[in-house]
């Protein structure tokens, strides 16, 4: 009869889902200018603190960084969290020193005024609105709805954004919603047969079905790919995304073949020593493939255990 060892290792089990390579979910932004588009930029292009979005009347647009809205012009004497993020910005930028906070202070002024000599536009030591656009971190440029030469009215659409990182989004049903961990590592498979590390970064909320659907509610997360050419390579490529689904640390396992059923009910296993043949029950958990994993009192690494034909 043929033997196999006891062995002691982490069992995992997988589950591959379907994902699509891309980056991220999109985010409108809107022109808040008056006047005609002069300069665009081209989809894919990468925008961060303190550089051109696009020009209206050729004057530039510029991106700093902040989560609130530009929704006001910004002016001497102000306060708020968006003089706040203006400040940081500034400051980000060189062009402020101290920290005046949330307030609109002289130095917040004389820093206004040297970003705008900078940029080519007339120092007034204000901020128009629509003169800076917030954006809470760099930003890809997804989609670009206007055309050069177009008129720019406020609240316009101009383009949608999206995160700088290639992703892999999964959508699939909610009952795998327990198997997303912020953080987790997957197994991308491309299309060429190779294999990427991403992290999972985000899972969104569960989505009903809509009415009449026979389909389930579902549940989406974005993991964070590790080599940013693969989405440049791959761009809207369906892919084999390969999560943990469970996972036993330094326990005993066996190949399954080595389970006898016994008559009273429960699982054994046929154990060769030195003392002979003998049979040691056990308990049986997580089952990966060809191998289960196992527990009993009598039962330790290296020992031989019959194992029968697949």
């Amino acid at each position: 009869m043929a033997t196999a060892a006891v062995v002691r290792q982490t069992l995992t089990d997988h589950q591959a889902l379907s994902g699509v390579v891309g980056f991220g979910p999109t985010t409108p932004l809107n022109n808040q200018m008056t006047g005609t588009f002069t300069w665009l930029p081209q989809p894919g292009a990468v925008v961060g603190n303190g550089q051109q979005l696009y020009r209206v009347n050729d004057t530039p647009v510029t991106d700093m960084t902040g989560t609130m809205p530009a929704y006001r012009a910004m002016a001497a004497d102000m306060t708020g969290p968006d003089i706040a993020q203006l400040n940081a910005s500034l400051r980000a930028l060189g062009y402020l020193y101290g920290n005046p906070g949330d307030r609109y202070t002289a130095q917040t002024t004389a820093a206004v005024k040297a970003w705008q000599k900078a940029i080519g536009v007339e120092a007034t030591g204000t901020v128009a609105l629509g003169q800076v656009v917030f954006t809470p971190a760099a930003v890809r440029i997804a989609t670009v709805t206007p055309t050069l030469g177009a008129p720019a009215a406020p609240g316009a659409p101009a383009f949608t954004t999206s995160d700088v990182a290639a992703q892999v989004t999964v959508t699939t049903d909610a009952a795998n919603r327990r198997y997303f961990k912020i953080g987790e590592s997957v197994t991308v498979g491309l299309p060429d047969g190779s294999s990427v590390h991403a992290k999972i970064v985000s899972i969104g909320p569960i989505v009903s079905p809509a009415q009449g659907s026979n389909n389930g509610p579902t549940v989406s997360a974005q993991a964070a790919l590790t080599d940013p050419k693969v989405a440049a390579a791959f761009q809207a490529a369906t892919v084999d995304v390969t999560i943990n689904t469970a996972e036993h640390a330094n326990v005993l396992t066996v190949p399954v073949t080595a389970l006898l059923a016994l008559r009273e009910g429960g699982y054994a296993v046929a154990v060769d020593d030195t003392t002979g043949r003998h049979l040691i029950g056990v308990s049986v958990g997580l089952i990966v493939g060809d191998t289960v994993e196992v527990s009993a009192k009598h039962l330790s690494p290296g020992m031989k255990v019959e194992v029968g034909s697949t």
